[in-house]
């Protein structure tokens, strides 16, 4: 994945899980590119990050996507650690009028 193309991601977010006790030190990423696909790095803090790339193509099926791999994450004790990143407000416009049509509750805190 191009850096440039993470840099125009129409929002990202950034969790850590750490847990002293069970050896946990581990990040995830998850940026919701433009192109309506997902692309995740994670991996344990301090060492080169692994990558996923999910295909999808459609802004409303990835938003659903992110949300669920993000509940998931949590679920296992990932904590945010960055707020949502936006690029500018005419590029995020188109996805968050095809998410409001559809009524989708988010609440990750």
């Amino acid at each position: 994945m191009e850096p440039s193309e993470l840099d125009r991601a129409i929002v990202q977010w950034h969790f850590t899980c750490v847990e002293p006790a069970n050896n946990h030190n581990k990040f995830w990423s998850i940026w919701l590119l433009q192109n309506g696909d997902l692309y995740v790095e994670y991996g344990r803090i301090g060492n080169a990050a692994q990558s996923k790339h999910h295909s999808i193509g459609n802004g409303t099926i990835a938003f659903r996507k992110m949300d669920s791999l993000i509940r998931q994450k949590q679920a296992k004790g990932y904590r945010l650690i960055q707020s949502p990143q936006q690029t500018t407000r005419e590029e995020v416009q188109p996805v968050q009028r095809q998410i409001d049509a559809r009524s989708i509750a988010l609440s990750w805190d």
